[in-house]
């Protein structure tokens, strides 16, 4: 590192102390907060900042140019790492070569001894870069930090802070129920397809249960409708009839029983009467022919005399 590296980063050493003595200071005037008038204690903590920001801007000043340093001697570390490993791998190449007998004792010797000195001569370089490079990069986070602050603002900041515990904001606060309640609602319509009434024969929807008076956040639960009294057999014969009324009429087939005074046709009449006759009445259900005079279909039994 050459004369003007050097006295930049003393510059710059000096300039990072004075930084975090003002620092130290205005931190200590917290302490002083209750023992001092807030308006003297202003006044130095103004005058504390004023010096730090000053420091910190020339601080500034030097981040460039030590960028270019810490690139600078992370190259020449690498180049000066690479040179080490070269020496030595010439130094295990001629020790191998003087192992199989290629070079006399002597001249082993002679190039271990020089070969040696270049790897601890290196290894010393080396070590100096890295050394280097830790303090500019050292260095580097320090200028980094920025300053602390003033007084005022931490105070203040510590009131905001501790006056956030005692209050919470309203609109938080306010959609909590509104969350509860959405919530609440979705499983309210999952339950109303559940619901049934106390028959089982029907599910009961959300609308009904309020037609009802039914109140859903109430901790009791409705009282179970009584039981119905027994029929008794009266009521069921009258019940009986008003569903037989409220049937409509059914087709009721004709008596197959001849009228009054009136005998059976096929021992009334005479087999040669009938003979003469022919069979042109036909049967209105199945379609058989049969005599004129008689009453009843004489295949089926249907009646014949409303023909």
């Amino acid at each position: 590192m050459n004369k003007a590296k050097t006295n930049a980063l003393d510059a710059l050493r000096a300039l990072i102390a004075e930084r975090q003595q003002y620092e130290q200071w205005i931190s200590t005037l917290e302490s002083k907060r209750d023992s001092t008038p807030a308006h003297v204690l202003e006044k130095v903590n103004a005058d504390y900042e004023s010096r730090l920001d000053r420091v910190v801007g020339e601080i500034s000043g030097y981040a460039e140019e030590l960028q270019l340093s810490i690139t600078t001697l992370s190259s020449r570390l690498i180049e000066v790492a690479r040179e080490e490993d070269t020496k030595r791998d010439t130094l295990q190449e001629a020790e191998l070569r003087a192992a199989v007998g290629e070079y006399e004792p002597a001249r082993w010797e002679e190039l271990r001894l020089e070969g040696q000195r270049e790897i601890d001569r290196i290894g010393g370089d080396r070590e100096r870069l890295d050394n280097e490079l830790a303090e500019l990069r050292s260095i580097q986070t320090l200028s980094a930090v920025g300053s602390r602050p003033p007084v005022g603002n931490v105070a203040s900041g510590a009131q905001r802070v501790d006056g956030k515990a005692d209050r919470e904001d309203p609109q938080v606060v306010g959609a909590i129920p509104d969350a509860r309640a959405s919530s609440a609602d979705g499983e309210s319509d999952e339950g109303d397809e559940r619901v049934v009434d106390g028959d089982g024969n029907r599910n009961v929807t959300a609308a009904e249960s309020e037609k009802a008076g039914i109140d859903a956040v109430a901790p009791e639960r409705a009282p179970v409708a009584a039981a119905a009294p027994p029929v008794t057999a009266s009521a069921a014969s009258a019940a009986a009839s008003e569903a037989a009324s409220a049937e409509p009429p059914s087709r009721t087939r004709p008596s197959r029983t001849p009228p009054k005074g009136i005998s059976s046709g096929k021992a009334a009449r005479p087999a040669d009467a009938r003979a003469d006759q022919s069979k042109t009445l036909k049967c209105p259900e199945c379609g058989t022919p049969n005599h004129p005079t008689e009453w009843y279909c004489e295949r089926c039994g249907g009646e014949l005399a409303t023909m």
